[in-house]
């Protein structure tokens, strides 16, 4: 019943923000070989690598009932992998996994399509 409610939320045009639980700067991570070597007349060649690996910022949000996501940024439920019709619009299950103060815990939610690869979160518990 609750989810025939909020699916009336779909008509809705206002594209809501997550809220940011944590901002993890980008970082770079480089690392150095320096290689020497001697020929057979005695002469000295040096090589030097550098390999650099560069990982963005990333921003981890919470979803919110009522939040507009892609499709990239719904987590897939680990058991329910199916994607369902309900009143002639595609919705899926999906999981997160958040926290409670000092526990871990696992929601699960339902997010509609309400546009090509945007979906609106319907319900979460």
């Amino acid at each position: 019943m609750k989810a025939l409610l909020l699916i009336s939320i779909l008509a809705s045009t206002g594209l809501a923000q997550a809220e940011v639980v944590a901002n993890f700067e980008g970082r770079t991570e480089c690392r150095y070989e320096v290689k020497t070597d001697q020929n057979a007349q005695g002469h000295m060649n040096s090589t030097k690598q550098e390999t650099c690996v560069e990982e963005p910022g990333v921003e981890v949000r919470s979803m919110n009932i009522g939040d507009m996501v892609r499709g990239v940024q719904l987590p897939q439920h680990p058991v329910i992998k199916q994607d369902f019709v309900y009143r002639h619009t595609v919705c899926r299950w999906f999981a997160e996994t958040g926290s409670n103060q000092r526990d871990l815990v696992q929601y699960q939610g339902v997010a509609c399509q309400v546009q090509p690869n945007i979906w609106q979160v319907i319900d979460k518990f």
